[in-house]
């Protein structure tokens, strides 16, 4: 049987520390490519959380690299909703949670964006039986 997993990422349109975008760029690639190499059917899933007024959403630029990439958007009233800490952008938690309650993979793998997965996991990932009591 096909296994089909979902991956959750988070983050906003800040460019984070000043190379954010490239680092989440060549880890996207990279881990769809990889999954892909696999075998490993994947449902890519951005939420991105408190964008900047004025310019494009990450996950726009994204889908270059996943085009089947939803995408979902928290707007900066519900951010100040449940943050009142002036200087906190993003609530990655929050975050993952919108996305993981929207995911309809078998599995749900929620990472950092610049997080790059190895051969063996998606190996692993592709080989080995899901558990369907892994967690509920």
């Amino acid at each position: 049987m096909k296994k089909k997993i979902s991956i959750v990422l988070t983050g906003r349109n800040d460019n984070h520390n000043g190379d954010f975008n490239r680092r989440a760029e060549l880890a996207i690639r990279h881990n769809a490519a990889l999954l892909a190499a696999h075998g490993i059917d994947a449902e890519w899933i951005w939420v991105e959380w408190n964008p900047l007024p004025g310019r494009p959403f990450f996950s726009e630029t994204a889908r270059a690299w996943v085009p089947a990439l939803s995408a979902y958007v928290v707007p900066a009233a519900l951010h100040r909703h449940f943050c009142d800490h002036p200087h906190m952008g993003v609530m990655q938690f929050f975050a993952k949670n919108v996305g993981i309650r929207r995911a309809q993979g078998d599995w749900i793998l929620s990472m950092n964006a610049d997080t790059y997965l190895t051969d063996e996991v998606a190996r692993k990932m592709a080989s080995e039986p899901l558990d369907p009591n892994a967690l509920h």
